[in-house]
């Protein structure tokens, strides 16, 4: 494992500091508890030596045994202190790790999110789970593993010199063994998550296009890809299985090794009378602890790798480019005017969808975009509320260039109805105020009736009250984009934007429309997205695309 790998440590710093009280806590929560713990053996040993003798009362016995008890409950007492502490800090850490991928990932441009698919990205968010794995009791006793070393090999010490001798030698490749195999273990658990990563981009693809699939007859063309990717993930879990498999039994193999010449070595030393039965127990239940830290710092790496290529795989989404940058300018006026000055756009990998467009458009200008599929039209608006960046060109609003503003600011002033509606869960009336400040039911009302559109609204099951699933499933495409017409007009934005949104209308409520576009400010700008021929004296541009 690389310095470079460890360097992605670096990036939990400021969330330690955060909550460092919990961290400084819980270390010394284990320190204390393993010095008190340290003489335990010692003491047992001393007990076994009592007992071996003529004559012996319990009340020999009961004072160390009332002290070990004691040391046990105090031990009990402290590991719940430091493992709820080490807990907090678990949380608090991950859970703030997460808040920040996910408002990066809202802040970067559309073109980064694009790259990745929505289920790998959101398998890239669930795995920051893993990380706080670092912060568990185990992993930090790791840390501190070097003063329980020196608590035993001090203890050691003291009940025998030879035979602490002799557990030093072992030591060295003891440890050396457990850090070999655990090496391919870390190897086989990173890339079986990666392998299970794929696998959910997959599956989310297939349930978030569940209806295309079923459409299209693509089922088993969906299942074979899943079950490749699940064959693939198979592969990986048991080659890691096995791994640790090995790791365990080899461990627990050597470890039987040591405790056999351990025995045979303590039994020459009782036989020549140089130490007693007690000695020889209490020495062994140091050098298990010994063991057991050896292997703990040995065996390290299969939970701090994983650790650190979770991080190294969420830096993508932590720290991904701002799609508005330091220093942009706030947008704290109206927009009155839009330029587009030779501006070109292509998504990567295909020809150019708009090219080199120069046009202008002021307060009061309705437009209607028109054009076929998949001729730039959409592509358009999203370049004017900065999803987009052009390839060449730029975009200027009150005469100030789009990149130099500050995206949200721009946003909050544009009001969009698409084709494909997204609606909340919840009653009709809380989507149409959703995200609106300083409007209520009334005006909701008085809106619907100025349109002429209360018949329409109340055509519902409970009128506004009408409770609809996530994604308005229980509702029309229509009634869907009467929501979202009414939800963006109530908004009094300065540029509204219709992509397609009387595509699902009959065609008295597309003219009902239309007579609302044509016979009402509605807002500064009004752009129309369509693919037909529209009334066109609702309009003063038409831009063919």
């Amino acid at each position: 494992m690389t310095m470079k790998t460890y360097t992605n440590l670096k990036i939990l710093f400021p969330y330690i500091k955060k909550s460092k009280r919990y961290l400084i806590f819980g270390i010394m929560g284990i320190l204390i508890a393993s010095a008190i713990v340290a003489p335990v053996p010692y003491f047992i040993g001393n007990v076994l030596d009592v007992l071996v003798k003529e004559n012996v009362t319990f009340s020999d016995i009961k004072n160390t045994l009332i002290l070990i008890s004691a040391i046990y409950f105090v031990k009990f007492l402290i590991n719940m202190s430091y493992q709820q502490s080490f807990a907090k800090l678990q949380q608090k850490i991950v859970n703030e790790i997460r808040l920040d991928m996910v408002k990066s990932i809202l802040d970067a441009p559309l073109s980064f999110i694009n790259k990745r698919e929505k289920g790998y990205i959101l398998s890239r968010i669930g795995e920051v789970q893993q990380i706080g794995a670092i912060f568990s009791p185990t992993i930090i006793t790791n840390f501190v593993g070097i003063f329980e070393m020196l608590f035993c090999f001090m203890m050691m010490m003291s009940i025998n010199v030879k035979l602490t001798l002799v557990a030093l030698i072992i030591v060295p490749g003891y440890f050396a063994l457990s850090k070999s195999i655990s090496k391919k273990i870390t190897k086989c658990t990173v890339k079986m998550q990666e392998d299970s990563a794929n696998l959910n981009a997959d599956m989310f693809e297939t349930l978030n296009g569940i209806e295309e699939v079923k459409l299209l007859n693509g089922k088993q063309i969906q299942l074979k890809k899943i079950y490749f990717k699940i064959q693939t993930l198979i592969r990986s879990a048991i080659k890691q299985s096995f791994s640790m498999i090995v790791f365990i039994q080899s461990i627990s193999f050597v470890s039987d090794l040591v405790t056999v010449g351990i025995l045979a070595l303590a039994g020459i030393f009782i036989i020549n009378g140089e130490i007693t039965i007690g000695v020889y127990t209490a020495f062994s239940l140091y050098i298990g602890k010994l063991l057991g830290v050896t292997q703990s710092v040995g065996t390290f790496e299969i939970t701090i790798k994983p650790v650190c290529a979770t991080i190294e795989r969420a830096k993508e989404f932590l720290f991904s480019d701002l799609e508005t940058h330091k220093g942009s300018k706030k947008l704290n006026e109206n927009i009155h005017e839009v330029f587009f000055e030779n501006v070109s756009f292509g998504y990567k990998g295909n020809n150019i969808v708009i090219n080199e467009m120069t046009q202008k458009f002021i307060e009061g200008d309705k437009v209607l975009l028109l054009g076929e599929n998949g001729s730039g039209k959409t592509t358009f608006v999203k370049l004017l509320v900065g999803l987009y960046e052009p390839v060449k060109g730029k975009i200027f609003i009150n005469n100030q260039s789009i990149d130099k503003l500050c995206k949200d600011d721009i946003r909050k002033r544009v009001g969009i109805v698409s084709q494909e509606v997204f609606l909340f869960k919840g009653s009709v009336i809380e989507n149409i105020l959703f995200g609106v400040e300083g409007k209520n039911r009334k005006d909701v009302s008085i809106l619907l009736e100025k349109f002429g559109l209360t018949d329409y609204m109340e055509r519902l099951p409970n009128g506004l009250d009408t409770q609809i699933s996530q994604n308005g499933v229980g509702i029309s495409g229509g009634q869907a984009q009467i929501i979202a017409f009414i939800r963006a007009v109530i908004k009094n934005k300065d540029i509204l934007i219709l992509d397609e949104a009387t595509a699902n209308l009959d065609q008295d409520t597309c003219r009902k429309i239309m007579s609302i576009l044509c016979n009402y400010k509605l807002c500064r700008m009004l752009f129309v997205i369509s693919h037909q021929k529209l009334d066109e004296k609702v309009f003063n541009k038409i831009i063919q695309f």
